[in-house]
């Protein structure tokens, strides 16, 4: 508990890089005989690292290859040039790089170039409710949607590796995103209102026609590498999805898309070593080997006990359970700046009081993984926002407004995980 506490609070203070405090955690592990070595680096031997491994070597292939550029202006082409369809066309650019990258941080620092390259050629204010909004818009469809993809966020699979091992070999691709889906459809929707509420401009500035047309003739027809690059991401959703029948780990299939990759020089030796985020699978591998080590030490029963006083009375009305543990999840939020921590500490805290009231575990990662990334009510709080906002200088969205369109989306995730609770019973992962 010490080790984990000074993590978090190294974390939250930004006391050195967070990838070297997870090692340090780890390590701390063995120096002080806690737990043995092969309980310490468990999780880097496990299908959900090498899944982490062969995803992000998957999005820096789609990424290298302009796929991103090009579906972002065929998704604006295709809406009216309104600020409604500008923001939709934004939000609905995500999805086809959605399931390729788990680096939400990535896919978002990539975009927001691309937005303010818009917001240039509108001739928007720097900081405007116009610029708000594409930012906002951006960032729904590159950082909100990610939950609906098992490989869309690295958090998912933290969620995954934590969750009751009877519970996790039964999920797989397709089932994942069947049951987030309404979840993150609903999301979507409900903070694409918020933006059109809270940033509609007075004088909305037109896209026009001539711009788009022009920046997707300079890209000009399928290259080579994108041509490759779809196929493979094709190939290797389509055995996701289809894991039940074939019976192919996950990870053995997204390795065996970065092998053709590779194979095909699509994805290059210098691209492999330095477009992927070692850092940030070496922070992955640490932080989901909590879900081994807190176990093997009873840390999280422990725990448990503590919370049950506050969660077991109102366990049996999901309702009040809900919003208790999204209550607990924004004040943790403030202090701890860390998905990766906050999924981890809660699903393993609170499984043991859900599943005996009939709540699966699974819901309790849900909720608290909708609360936790719709926070940046402060940069620190979410380095998605912050390091994407810094990637443009800051100049599409200031921090007054992006801190009230994070009170936005907080009461988005809040109403849109109590409208899951029929569709949650529905699945069987509420009891009726």
């Amino acid at each position: 508990m010490a080790l984990l506490i000074w993590a978090m609070v190294s974390w939250a203070a930004n006391l050195m890089d967070d990838y070297m405090v997870a090692m340090a955690m780890g390590v701390g592990l063995i120096a002080f005989r806690i737990v043995p070595f092969q309980i310490a680096f468990a999780c880097f031997s496990t299908p959900g690292w090498w899944m982490t491994v062969g995803a992000f070597a998957l999005g820096v292939s789609v990424l290298e290859s302009g796929l991103l550029r090009r579906a972002a202006l065929l998704s604006l082409r295709a809406l009216p040039p309104t600020f409604a369809g500008q923001t939709a066309g934004l939000i609905l650019a995500g999805i086809p790089i959605g399931p390729a990258l788990p680096t939400v941080t990535g896919k978002a620092t990539m975009a927001a170039p691309f937005v303010l390259g818009i917001a240039d050629a509108m001739g928007l204010e720097d900081r405007s409710d116009h610029s708000t909004g594409l930012y906002m818009a951006m960032f729904a469809g590159f950082a909100l949607m990610g939950p609906v993809f098992m490989t869309g966020t690295v958090t998912n699979l933290v969620l995954l590796a934590v969750l009751p091992e009877e519970l996790r070999t039964s999920i797989t691709w397709g089932s994942w995103f069947l049951t987030y889906l309404p979840t993150i459809a609903l999301v979507l929707v409900t903070f694409w209102l918020g933006i059109l509420l809270v940033c509609r401009p007075k004088k909305v500035a037109v896209l026009s026609r001539e711009y788009l047309d022009r920046e997707i003739k300079a890209l000009g027809p399928l290259g080579r590498s994108e041509k490759i690059t779809l196929g493979t991401l094709g190939a290797t959703l389509l055995l996701w999805v289809t894991q039940p029948l074939h019976g192919i780990d996950a990870a053995a299939v997204a390795l065996a898309g970065v092998v053709f990759l590779s194979a095909s020089g699509v994805l290059t030796r210098d691209s492999f070593q330095k477009k992927i985020s070692w850092t940030g699978l070496i922070y992955a591998g640490f932080t989901l080997n909590l879900s081994e080590v807190l176990p093997y030490l009873g840390v999280d029963s422990w725990l448990g006990t503590l919370l049950q006083p506050v969660f077991a009375p109102i366990s049996r009305q999901p309702v009040l359970f809900f919003l208790a543990l999204m209550l607990v999840v924004f004040i943790l939020r403030q202090f701890v700046i860390s998905d990766f921590a906050v999924v981890t500490i809660m699903v393993l805290t609170l499984s043991p009081v859900a599943a005996a009231a009939g709540i699966s575990p699974w819901t309790v990662g849900i909720a608290t993984h909708m609360m936790v990334q719709s926070i940046w009510l402060l940069p620190f709080q979410n380095d998605v926002y912050l390091v994407s906002n810094q990637a443009v200088h800051g100049r599409l969205c200031g921090q007054k407004k992006a801190t009230l369109m994070s009170l936005v989306a907080s009461v988005c995730a809040v109403l849109v995980v109590l409208a899951s609770i029929p569709y949650w019973r529905y699945l069987g992962l509420l009891s009726r």
